[in-house]
């Protein structure tokens, strides 16, 4: 009776996994791409301030971060928001308005490795294609799949951030699936045709533990 929960936690292990397998590759890109300018809405990476010394052995409660929006001067297509995060390539391009036949959407790699862990379990690709039909929504497929297997979002300053919390926090939702949506919805959130979530108007501030809720 215990095996959906373990489930659960395999599936989501599994998918932070293969997403941190696709960071690395993302990371050598950006090393090569490191000369390149950058860009003008995003002029720099704010870095969020540690409060703890760990060369001190610090007993401090160590610091809450909670995602919050940058202070855009002007908004920024969507061109410059995914190009801020030096992922854009060409199999990472925004998969908002595109639309995949069944075929196309089985056919991509990250998709294919996202499969279902034992004989019998659900797999979330045949739902997928069995909600949508035969036009599945690239953007809307994105975020089923990342909900199921939660691999983390680029945000501007801490490029992956993979823990849940701060995006149901961000959201004011308790669920993944439902934060994604509405982070979506509301522009903050734009799915990648890679299977990637970026979120370059956002960024990981740090709260000091002290005026951070137990």
């Amino acid at each position: 009776m215990g095996r959906p929960n373990t489930h659960s936690h395999r599936a989501k292990k599994r998918g932070a996994q293969k997403a941190q397998r696709r960071k690395k590759q993302h990371e050598g890109r950006r090393g090569a791409a490191s000369s390149a300018p950058s860009d003008p809405f995003l002029p720099f990476r704010i870095v969020a301030p540690l409060v703890t010394d760990p060369s001190t052995g610090d007993a401090h409660r160590p610091p809450r971060f909670r995602l919050v929006p940058l202070d855009w001067q002007e908004p920024p297509t969507l061109e410059q928001l995914v190009g801020a995060t030096d992922l854009v390539g060409e199999e990472e391009t925004p998969a908002n308005g595109l639309i995949w036949s069944p075929e196309e959407f089985r056919n991509l790699s990250w998709v294919q490795e996202l499969g279902p862990d034992y004989e019998g379990e659900a797999d979330e690709r045949d739902l997928i294609v069995e909600r949508y039909g035969d036009q599945i929504p690239a953007d809307l497929a994105v975020i089923d799949m990342m909900a199921r297997f939660f691999g983390g979002v680029v945000v501007s300053n801490d490029d992956w951030i993979n823990n849940e919390e701060h995006v149901l926090e961000f959201a004011g939702v308790s669920d993944l699936h439902q934060a994604l949506t509405k982070m979506h919805r509301e522009g903050w959130l734009t799915p990648l045709t890679n299977g990637i979530l970026v979120a370059p108007g956002l960024f990981l501030e740090c709260i000091d533990p002290q005026d951070a809720p137990a």
